[in-house]
């Protein structure tokens, strides 16, 4: 009985700390109701990631990934609509 207990305490607190709900850190507006990229952020070099583009204004894509993920290659987001970026 004590152990279903626990598993029940550490159930309720994994599902109500901002850490769930945001995929920790991977949906900073913590809109996903699933985490497909799991709970570590996957920093990269947005610099890197830019120039493998052709026909992209280097600092433009630079400007979008930084407002968007900020480098985080594991960043999710669930808009209004349903739509999933992620």
């Amino acid at each position: 009985m004590l152990k279903l207990l626990l598993f029940g305490v550490l159930l309720f607190s994994a599902f109500t700390s901002s850490d769930f709900f945001t995929c920790g850190g991977n949906c900073p507006d913590a809109s996903c109701l699933i985490c497909p990229c799991g709970f570590l952020p996957n920093q990269i070099s947005i610099e890197n990631y830019c120039k493998g583009y052709d026909g992209w204004n280097i600092n433009c894509c630079k400007c979008i990934i930084e407002h968007t993920s900020k480098g985080n290659a594991h960043y999710s987001r669930v808009y209004n609509d349903g739509s999933f970026y992620g």
